[in-house]
């Protein structure tokens, strides 16, 4: 568990389903993954002033490919890939985000 201020890095997986018109496409991802812990609420501090407090955040910080397989059986592609295929996940890491949060949460 995290404490209040502590930011931890953690490992996930992660499976992406592509549909096209001839075939489904399968990546495995292993991702690495900050997870920041949110502020809490303060109503009033001693100045009587008060804190909103800041929600738990979850960035995802690098994505390795690490299997592709298409319906007809593994595609031949030499593995692990961070390239083309990480970038191309990592263009859509607000969605990735929003997908791992709170298994993110729960494992930190």
């Amino acid at each position: 568990m995290l404490s209040r201020h502590q930011k931890q890095t953690i490992m996930l997986g992660y499976v992406e389903h592509l549909q096209s018109e001839l075939e489904e496409v399968v990546l495995e991802y292993d991702l690495q993954v900050l997870v920041s812990p949110g502020e809490p609420m303060v109503m009033y501090d001693r100045n009587g002033d008060g804190y909103p407090g800041s929600p738990p955040e979850v960035e995802v910080l690098r994505a390795v490919c690490t299997a592709v397989t298409r319906e007809c059986g593994p595609a031949q592609l030499s593995l692990p890939m961070s390239g083309a295929l990480g970038r191309a996940l990592l263009r859509r890491r607000d969605d990735i985000e929003d997908d791992i949060y709170f298994e993110a949460l729960e494992r930190a």
